[in-house]
C-alpha cells in the first residue's frame, strides 16, 4: 500500500531454535516457513530445515513476530490486508 516500513513493520519478539542434526556443506536441504497462528498484534511462525533425500528434520524454529510502528515505537494490530493475504496463502481461517 506504499507505506514506509518505519510506519508499519514487524519486530521479532521471541524465537526458539532446535538443532536436531548437523547440516553439512553441500548437503541438499529444503527450508519450510509457515504462519500457523494469528493474534491481534502478532503472528506465530514455524520453520524447518530438512534433508531433501531423507526428509529428516535437521533444525526447527518457532518464532513470534509482532506488528510494530517504528515511528511511535508501539505494537499495532496486524493490518487487515496483511491478515487476509497471509490467511489466503497459508489456508488459515480468519476469526
Amino acid at each position: 500500500d506504499g507505506r514506509s516500513f518505519l510506519d508499519t513493520g514487524v519486530i521479532l519478539a521471541d524465537v526458539h531454535i532446535t538443532f536436531h542434526q548437523p547440516i553439512l556443506l553441500g548437503q541438499d536441504i529444503r527450508v519450510g516457513v509457515r504462519v500457523c497462528k494469528f493474534g491481534n498484534k502478532s503472528l506465530d511462525v514455524e520453520q524447518s530445515i530438512e534433508d531433501t533425500s531423507t526428509g529428516q528434520i535437521m533444525a526447527s524454529t518457532s518464532l513470534v513476530l509482532v506488528a510494530f510502528d517504528y515511528r511511535t515505537q508501539q505494537s499495532i494490530p496486524i493490518l487487515p490486508a496483511w491478515r487476509k493475504s497471509i490467511a489466503i496463502f497459508e489456508n488459515l481461517q480468519l476469526e
